[in-house]
């Protein structure tokens, strides 16, 4: 991320954390969000070397509060990444479990874990290979609240998996920085 996103980043934060907020989560409560992510991919082929590349994401999600901070749900994400002559996508398929804390505020920080498909297509030229593995990961973020419905989110998460791709495991960890929105539905 550049130094100007970043700063734009700050400024809309700040700009929308200065409105006035209302409560947080209770049981029985439903999400859904969308998020917009940057972060990187460090992959390694069995036998071979690791490779380092930034990538880009959207998300959406759906969760659904069993108590006022337990949280059930699944998501969807799309992931991609270019290099000089190649291209990767990434399509997440998992479930989530949060947990969050000071639950009766309206900035909510969460901790939680994921599990998941991961499918996988490679591009370079005229070649084309697709591959499949499960996703394991952990994430950590914070939901501010700017009305009873609707909450501001930043989470990091990192996310491991590995496929088999012309005969060889490929191990993946993705780490990633994510921003976006959620609407809850009581």
């Amino acid at each position: 991320m550049s130094a100007l996103q970043r700063i734009a980043l700050l400024a809309l934060a700040i700009s929308l954390l200065a409105l006035p907020a209302w409560a947080a989560t209770k049981a029985g409560d439903k999400e859904i969000g969308g998020q917009i992510s940057v972060g990187t991919t460090t992959s390694s082929v069995e036998g071979g070397g690791s490779v380092t590349n930034t990538t880009t994401a959207i998300l959406a999600s759906f969760g659904y509060f069993t108590t006022k901070a337990l949280q059930v749900g699944g998501s969807v994400a799309m992931q991609g990444l270019k290099s000089d002559d190649a291209e990767t996508s990434f399509t997440f398929l998992e479930g989530f479990v949060k947990y969050h804390f000071n639950t009766d505020t309206t900035t909510v920080p969460y901790v939680g874990a994921l599990l998941g498909t991961v499918a996988v297509k490679f591009s370079s030229g005229a070649e084309s290979e697709s591959a499949s593995g499960t996703t394991i990961g952990a994430m950590a973020g914070v939901k501010f609240f700017r009305t009873e419905d609707l909450s501001i989110n930043a989470e990091y998460n990192i996310r491991n998996f590995t496929i088999t791709i012309a005969g060889a495991d490929a191990t993946s960890t993705t780490g990633t920085a994510l921003v976006g929105l959620s609407y809850y539905f009581r």
